[in-house]
């Protein structure tokens, strides 16, 4: 979706773990995408046989185009802004008329609700009454869809996925949303993976 915060979301995965500390401050400012931009993401240290993602941004822009890209994607990282109420019903549309497309069955779906940082953002609750999120995880394959709350902002928080034995807690987001990213294309490949998950080494995380 426009301005959901897809442009900071892959600059913020691609840091997480770089060889090398980036020597400048974390660089916020974006412009609106309009069309394509590639980045590519280094997997956590440990990942067996994967050593790096490529993504590709799709401007929101061009959503009408959006499908043209279905059939080669191994994944989608769906982008919502949390912070915007107006914004929500509109993603739920696009949501769901993507997910019904023939050259997305199949393909595993990652609703990232960004923006957490910010003082005033929608709640799960909130959110799940227009995008019926649980709906639509019920009709997916176990793993094969996850919503993950998510700040681009080094620092910027989130909830934890997991259940109630983790309320209070509070994990990295992105993190979260690239070891999700790095476990379906080990699935795709049909590599043995095991997690090195933020929420603790060696660990298997369990929001999707």
């Amino acid at each position: 979706m426009e301005a959901s915060g897809k442009t900071l979301l892959c600059r913020r995965l691609q840091g997480l773990h770089r060889k090398e500390a980036p020597s400048v401050p974390f660089n916020t400012y974006t412009v609106a995408t309009s069309g394509i931009q590639l980045t590519e993401v280094a997997c956590p240290k440990g990942t067996p046989h994967i050593k790096s993602l490529m993504m590709r941004e799709v401007g929101g822009q061009m959503a009408p185009l959006w499908p043209t890209y279905f059939e080669d994607c191994r994944m989608v990282l769906f982008v919502v802004d949390a912070s915007d109420a107006a914004a929500v019903a509109p993603a739920a549309v696009e949501l769901c008329e993507m997910m019904s497309h023939p050259a997305m069955a199949d393909k595993p779906v990652c609703v990232v609700l960004t923006k957490q940082d910010h003082a005033l953002v929608l709640s799960r609750q909130e959110l799940e009454l227009v995008m019926h999120l649980s709906d639509l995880e019920r009709a997916c394959e176990p793993g094969q869809f996850c919503v993950v709350e998510a700040s681009a902002i080094p620092g910027g928080f989130a909830a934890a996925p997991g259940g109630a034995e983790r309320e209070g807690m509070r994990f990295d987001g992105a993190a979260l949303v690239l070891e999700w990213m790095v476990e379906r294309k080990a699935a795709a490949l049909g590599l043995p993976h095991v997690s090195v998950s933020p929420l603790g080494a060696g660990q298997r995380t369990d929001y999707g």
